[in-house]
């Protein structure tokens, strides 16, 4: 079953938390044990391809269409 945008956008904020958490992590001088780094770049991975989801999600809609009938503006005397 193909993922909602929303869903695609829940998962990539998943995927910024780890990803910032390792970083932060890393600026206070901690290290990172084995799993935690495969996390992190397992992270950084899956951003990629969510990434190329939502931009193909995107362009799939192609923006909003409308249907109206157009009514002339009556003449001023």
């Amino acid at each position: 079953m193909k993922k909602t945008l929303l869903e695609l956008h829940r998962e990539l904020d998943e995927t910024e938390n780890v990803i910032r958490a390792c970083d932060t992590a890393q600026v206070y001088g901690l290290t990172l044990d084995s799993a935690s780094f495969d996390k992190y770049n397992e992270a950084i991975e899956r951003q990629k391809e969510l990434m190329e989801e939502i931009t193909a999600y995107e362009q799939m809609r192609g923006g909003i269409i409308t249907h109206t009938q157009m009514m002339r503006k009556e003449p001023e005397l």
